[in-house]
């Protein structure tokens, strides 16, 4: 995937005793200001994930390029709806800043703008980049750079599809050979007040075949049922501890009263979607879960709320407790929201999450009334831990306010493809078109 220009970078994963001096990267000063905000809405709505291949971790370099603030739709697309009520404002949220350090210094991560390379004329190979700081093609694989080709593309195959609305949640697996899309959707006039699936197989460089029978029980009568997250076969099974002889589902429903995990086959006539164990679904509601399956151990990770809070939670299926993920913006405010609509890489290294933007000093009052952005942050996969500060992908939230003519637009529920060359995510930016539409980001 060729880059035709070097975007602002969000983070990289710099391995080895390769330093970030060597690969002509910045380290440290090169922080823009932040954007400007724009207007508002609020949604403490879905979150779920794909997965996708990463590389690890390692240690860190210099500034990243700064952002303004991104957010919800509060109308458009909730989950729980008492999720925004329940959730206490983290007070740690107005910590001081110490405004003298770089909040993403320690952070891994290349800074595109400190970087200078250029493309070769013929592009990159399929399933290559630009890597501008490494002056080179690299493999998709390769996650140290996350800057992206201008211009999202939006995805009318699959947006506004089936007398369907709202389409969020894309998520990408494979499906035994062939490479297919999940996401979740209303139907209006039969289910205007509850989401279903609906699935598309890859064509090329587009999707077709659109489906909605994805099996026994799955798209339960009457119930809200969103963040598919695709497990391939011979991922171990969070239910059984196994391998698994074939391709699962993960997904949330509100089928028995309240919002929990749940797991499925893809496609069966007989069994219905069986609800996973504590630690999870041990909360109040848990819901929009997404899976590791290739890290070591295999990591959950999903949104709940218990012990009178909410946040990203994560659990390894070799066992121990369901823990919080500490995440913060490079502000240094606490990103405290309770759904963060996230997914994780197959390799649990890299998560990809949809939040409003947040800046001192009052941390505690969201940026542009709300609307939701999208972050990265570098994760240690044996923990679940950041390895640094959530970095905003601003590049593209300003092209789609540009395309838009607005700030007043969100970007959602975020996933990386297997393969990683692409970033699919949900967004309202779609002139004269007021729901969520399906968008990719080419790397």
């Amino acid at each position: 995937m060729k880059s035709s220009r070097a975007f602002r970078s969000l983070g990289c994963v710099i391995s080895g005793a390769v330093s970030c001096a060597s690969l002509a990267c910045a380290t440290g000063g090169a922080d823009k200001k932040p954007g400007t905000g724009g207007s508002a809405a609020t949604d403490a709505g879905t979150g779920a994930s794909a997965g996708a291949a990463g590389s690890g971790g390692g240690s860190g370099s210099g500034g990243i390029a700064g952002g303004g603030a991104g957010g919800v739709d509060a109308a458009a697309d909730s989950g729980p709806a008492d999720a925004a009520a329940d959730a206490p404002a983290d007070v740690s949220a107005d910590a001081p800043v110490d405004s003298s350090k770089d909040a993403a210094a320690d952070a891994p991560g290349f800074d595109a703008a400190g970087c200078t390379g250029t493309p070769p004329s013929g592009g990159c190979a399929t399933g290559q980049y630009f890597h501008v700081c490494k002056n080179a093609c690299v493999s998709c694989a390769d996650m140290s750079l996350l800057t992206f080709q201008p211009s999202p593309k939006h995805m009318a195959s699959v947006s506004d599809t089936t007398g369907g609305v709202d389409q969020i949640f894309p998520r990408i697996g494979l499906v035994g050979t062939k490479l297919s899309m999940v996401f979740s959707q209303r139907v209006p006039p039969t289910s205007p007040t509850h989401r279903d699936f609906a699935m598309a197989d890859a064509q090329g460089n587009d999707w077709a075949n659109i489906n909605t029978n994805l099996g026994n029980f799955v798209n339960y009568p009457s119930a809200d049922e969103v963040a598919p997250f695709v497990v391939p076969a011979g991922a171990l099974s969070p239910i059984s501890g196994s391998a698994s002889a074939e391709t699962m589902l993960l997904m949330d429903s509100d089928r028995s009263g309240k919002r929990e995990v749940y797991q499925s086959a893809l496609f069966k006539s007989q069994g219905s979607p069986a609800k996973l164990a504590a630690p999870i679904n041990a909360g109040t509601r848990d819901y929009h879960a997404s899976y590791a399956h290739a890290a070591t151990p295999p990591r959950m990770y999903w949104s709940s709320f218990r012990a009178g809070k909410g946040g990203l939670h994560t659990w390894a299926l070799t066992g121990g407790s369901a823990d919080l993920v500490a995440l913060t913006h490079t502000s240094g405010c606490a990103v405290s929201d309770e759904d963060l609509e996230a997914s994780i890489t197959a390799d649990g290294s890299v998560l990809v999450f949809s939040a409003p933007r947040r800046a001192p000093p009052d941390c505690n009052t969201p940026l542009n009334a709300a609307r939701r952005s999208l972050f990265v942050a570098y994760i240690n996969p044996s923990t679940g831990q950041p390895l640094g500060p959530a970095m905003e992908l601003t590049t593209l939230r300003t092209d789609l306010e540009s395309a838009a003519g607005s700030t007043a637009i969100s970007l959602r529920t975020p996933a990386f493809e297997p393969g990683a060359c692409n970033l699919y995510f949900a967004s309202d930016a779609a002139a004269g078109d007021a729901d969520f539409d399906i968008y990719r980001a080419t790397r």
